[in-house]
């Protein structure tokens, strides 16, 4: 990082880029690491997580948009993950009837059955990974994301 550091002395910041590297280096690799895991149930990161947000609803249904905005990604990804967890049996769509111009997803008996058979397998793996962090370790380290992802939120409003 030596020659950066020399070429551009006031905007390189050699902790700054290392915590950010280490952060996608791990966001990576736990993203492979449950990719492994939740395969057996049939899913990978992306579908668990579309799967459990519409879990944690009573009704087990969203609509696209709400999706949208907990998985912080765009329409046309909803739309494609939507697909996929409908052709798998694991989701139904329909019209939301509350707003027929938006799309509902529900849970089917299949998707509710998958979700509660890779939770409790799924939470195990994490606590399991966690073990060697206390839980004043944790909730410093979600201070510390939350404030990094304020910067970013910052950053992007002054633009």
């Amino acid at each position: 990082m030596e020659p950066f550091e020399q070429r551009f002395p006031a905007e390189f910041n050699r902790d700054s880029t290392r915590t950010l590297f280490a952060i996608r280096a791990l966001a990576q690799r736990i993203n492979e690491e449950q990719n492994q895991w939740l395969g057996p149930f049939g899913l990978n990161t992306a579908s668990y997580n579309y799967l459990i947000a519409l879990y944690g609803n009573p009704d087990y249904t969203l609509t696209q948009n709400q999706i949208r905005r907990l998985m912080h990604t765009s329409y046309a990804s909803v739309t494609k993950m939507a697909s996929s967890l409908e052709r798998d049996g694991l989701v139904e769509r329909a019209k939301n009837p509350k707003d027929g111009r938006s799309v509902s997803l529900s849970l089917t008996p299949k998707g509710i059955a998958t979700i509660e058979a890779a939770l409790p397998f799924h939470h195990r793996t994490i606590e399991d990974a966690m073990r060697d962090v206390t839980t004043a370790e944790r909730q410093q380290l979600v201070e510390l994301l939350v404030k990094i992802s304020h910067g970013f939120d910052r950053r992007n409003a002054e633009k």
